[in-house]
Protein backbone atom coordinates (compact mmCIF):
# COMPACT_ATOMS: atom_id res chain seq x y z
CA UNK A 1 0.00 0.00 0.00
CA UNK A 2 1.25 3.47 -0.86
CA UNK A 3 1.78 5.65 2.25
CA UNK A 4 2.22 8.86 0.25
CA UNK A 5 0.24 11.69 1.82
CA UNK A 6 -2.14 13.48 -0.51
CA UNK A 7 -3.39 16.97 0.10
CA UNK A 8 -7.17 17.16 0.08
CA UNK A 9 -8.56 20.63 -0.47
CA UNK A 10 -12.08 21.47 0.49
CA UNK A 11 -13.12 24.05 -2.10
CA UNK A 12 -16.35 25.26 -0.62
CA UNK A 13 -18.12 28.15 -2.34
CA UNK A 14 -16.89 31.61 -1.28
CA UNK A 15 -18.96 33.34 1.36
CA UNK A 16 -19.87 37.01 1.63
CA UNK A 17 -17.07 37.36 4.20
CA UNK A 18 -14.63 35.80 1.70
CA UNK A 19 -15.78 38.27 -0.96
CA UNK A 20 -15.24 41.21 1.42
CA UNK A 21 -11.79 39.95 2.37
CA UNK A 22 -10.80 39.49 -1.28
CA UNK A 23 -12.14 42.93 -2.16
CA UNK A 24 -10.15 44.47 0.68
CA UNK A 25 -6.95 42.64 -0.30
CA UNK A 26 -7.27 43.75 -3.93
CA UNK A 27 -7.90 47.35 -2.80
CA UNK A 28 -4.74 47.25 -0.65
CA UNK A 29 -2.74 45.81 -3.56
CA UNK A 30 -3.94 48.58 -5.90
CA UNK A 31 -3.17 51.25 -3.31
CA UNK A 32 0.31 49.78 -2.75
CA UNK A 33 1.21 50.41 -6.40
CA UNK A 34 0.98 54.15 -5.73
CA UNK A 35 -0.68 54.67 -9.12
CA UNK A 36 -4.37 54.89 -8.25
CA UNK A 37 -6.25 57.69 -6.55
CA UNK A 38 -8.90 56.67 -4.07
CA UNK A 39 -12.03 55.72 -5.94
CA UNK A 40 -10.35 55.53 -9.37
CA UNK A 41 -10.95 51.80 -9.71
CA UNK A 42 -14.01 50.01 -8.33
CA UNK A 43 -13.56 46.46 -7.08
CA UNK A 44 -16.51 44.06 -6.94
CA UNK A 45 -16.17 40.52 -5.58
CA UNK A 46 -18.91 37.91 -5.65
CA UNK A 47 -18.75 34.12 -5.55
CA UNK A 48 -15.05 33.93 -6.36
CA UNK A 49 -15.23 36.38 -9.27
CA UNK A 50 -13.50 39.76 -8.97
CA UNK A 51 -14.47 42.54 -11.36
CA UNK A 52 -12.38 45.70 -11.79
CA UNK A 53 -14.23 48.73 -13.17
CA UNK A 54 -13.50 52.41 -13.56
CA UNK A 55 -11.39 54.71 -15.71
CA UNK A 56 -7.63 55.14 -15.86
CA UNK A 57 -5.25 57.37 -17.85
CA UNK A 58 -3.45 54.69 -19.85
CA UNK A 59 -3.31 51.03 -20.83
CA UNK A 60 -0.25 50.79 -18.60
CA UNK A 61 -2.39 51.70 -15.56
CA UNK A 62 -5.01 49.15 -16.61
CA UNK A 63 -2.31 46.46 -16.75
CA UNK A 64 -0.83 47.53 -13.40
CA UNK A 65 -4.29 47.18 -11.80
CA UNK A 66 -4.74 43.75 -13.33
CA UNK A 67 -1.30 42.55 -12.22
CA UNK A 68 -1.82 43.84 -8.65
CA UNK A 69 -5.21 42.15 -8.39
CA UNK A 70 -3.98 38.88 -9.89
CA UNK A 71 -1.15 38.73 -7.36
CA UNK A 72 -3.59 38.40 -4.45
CA UNK A 73 -6.47 36.45 -5.97
CA UNK A 74 -5.40 32.83 -5.68
CA UNK A 75 -8.31 30.66 -6.85
CA UNK A 76 -10.54 33.58 -7.85
CA UNK A 77 -11.21 34.70 -11.39
CA UNK A 78 -10.61 38.26 -12.56
CA UNK A 79 -12.57 40.32 -15.07
CA UNK A 80 -10.85 43.59 -15.97
CA UNK A 81 -13.47 46.04 -17.26
CA UNK A 82 -11.37 49.14 -16.61
CA UNK A 83 -11.69 51.70 -19.39
CA UNK A 84 -8.83 53.85 -20.61
CA UNK A 85 -9.46 57.57 -21.06
CA UNK A 86 -8.82 58.80 -24.54
CA UNK A 87 -6.22 61.54 -24.57
CA UNK A 88 -7.42 65.03 -25.39
CA UNK A 89 -6.16 66.98 -28.37
CA UNK A 90 -2.50 67.91 -28.20
CA UNK A 91 -1.56 71.55 -28.12
CA UNK A 92 1.23 72.45 -30.48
Amino acid sequence: MDDTAHEVRNLSPPTVADDRRIQSEVARALHATGRFAAGGVDIHAANGLVRLQGRVRSYFHKQVAQAAATAVLGECQLVNEIEVDRPGPRLQ
